[in-house]
């Protein structure tokens, strides 16, 4: 759906996507007009100290640029007090809002924000239900996607390549980020889940939810940040322990990790993988190293979050995009927008991901057939020019545009 008189506004905190957004609004044909959310330097948090003019900046906007809406990603411009929200229902503007992340775990004090005229896209349908129980009557299942401009040969870079004898494997330990939602928490609830981790570890994560909400009275927020900060800590371990399953088998032949420092720590390196079988790497760079590692590697693995049940993470559309073979843990949302084995590589245990990494390294044929179906899907239905068109052509319905 052309955007040609469509405006918008969207909001900048130096989140990755939302340059993403900007382009394929533009591509569409929409003005777009860029406020900037300030941060402090020192948390990463939204500076409430520059708070009042970042509003300002918003209301003065509307009042010149007269948008269609406000888009901004994971809530970013929204505080606690609902004043964004308010200014909203006040200048009959609405805003469009697109969780990639969990926003059970964002979004704070939620009666302050729900309003009819906010509309919310979710990458996880399984966050769906949740919002409507908390409020919000706009609500509409929106995956990610790529940006080919970026991933596909014509305007990729190709600064950083690796072995295509190489399963690659791009992300952190986590454990610095599991220590940060952990540091969150007031004394007396680590001390509690000092009891609860041990429980959970052997056993069902949204169970250990269930109880802490029944038993433990936290206020809501606290049990957020609880949830969060679990919810984090086992897709650490579970990362770190498959990938250290694969070493242990020593069926991978050769394997990179791009990631932090802290993957030295994590795994256990003998003799052997010290010799070169593994390579630990520095953390990459989205736009100048991914493109060149994704087409160059033999493989690159995937193994999605835990905040995310169904849905499909960013590497199942940028590793196609860029003509490279990804392997990934297999996932509902997979067969809604590929076909699984022919253009993306599905896996359910460590030995099936192994016996297809060393299928794909022994054929090749058969390997870039996988590659060249992968790419041609994702151009055709998995850009964001496509998911910000279809997200216009539901807001248009929302909000009665003509």
């Amino acid at each position: 759906m052309p955007a040609p008189d469509y405006k918008f506004v969207v909001v900048d905190a130096g989140y990755f996507l939302v340059r993403e957004i900007v382009n394929a609004l533009r591509s569409l044909g929409a003005k777009v007009l860029i406020i900037r959310l300030p941060l402090d330097a020192a948390t990463g948090a939204p500076d409430v100290s520059k708070y009042g003019q970042f509003i300002a900046d918003f209301a003065s906007a509307c009042g010149r640029f007269q948008p269609q809406a406000l888009i901004t990603v994971n809530h970013l411009g929204f505080d606690s007090q609902g004043i964004l929200t308010g200014l909203l229902e006040k200048l009959r503007t609405p805003a469009l809002v697109w969780y990639v992340d969990s926003p059970k775990y964002i979004l704070k004090n939620i009666q302050a924000n729900v309003s009819s005229w906010i509309g919310v896209f979710v990458w996880e349908k399984a966050y769906l239900s949740w919002l409507r129980e908390v409020g919000f009557s706009h609500v509409h299942y929106l995956p990610l996607a790529t940006d080919p401009a970026i991933f596909t040969a014509s305007g990729a870079s190709n600064r950083l390549t690796v072995s295509p004898q190489s399963l690659v494997f791009v992300g952190d330990s986590m454990a610095a980020t599991a220590r940060k939602a952990l540091n969150k928490l007031p004394p007396d609830v680590l001390e509690k889940l000092g009891v609860g981790a041990e429980q959970w570890q052997s056993g069902d994560l949204q169970e250990l939810f269930s109880r802490i909400e029944k038993d433990w009275g936290l206020p809501s927020d606290v049990r957020a940040d609880a949830e969060s900060a679990l919810t984090l800590i086992a897709t650490r371990r579970r990362r770190v322990e498959f990938i250290q399953s694969l070493l242990d088998s020593h069926r991978v032949g050769k394997m990179a990790i791009f990631g932090d420092a802290a993957w030295k720590d994590r795994l256990r390196l003998n003799g052997e993988l010290k010799d070169g079988s593994l390579e630990l790497q520095p953390p990459a760079d989205y736009y100048l190293d991914l493109p060149g590692i994704y087409r160059s590697a033999g493989a690159v693995l995937n193994l999605t979050g835990l905040q995310m049940p169904t849905a499909l993470n960013q590497r199942c559309y940028d590793v196609p995009a860029a003509g490279g073979l990804l392997i990934t843990d297999e996932r509902e949302a997979l067969s809604e927008q590929f076909n699984p084995g022919k253009e993306i590589i599905p896996y359910r245990t460590r030995d099936e991901m192994l016996d297809k990494w060393n299928f794909y390294q022994d054929h090749p044929a058969e390997r870039q057939s996988v590659i060249e179906a992968g790419k041609r899907r994702v151009l055709q239905e998995h850009t964001y020019q496509h998911r910000m068109e279809q997200a216009l052509a539901v807001a248009k319905r929302w909000f009665n545009w003509k």
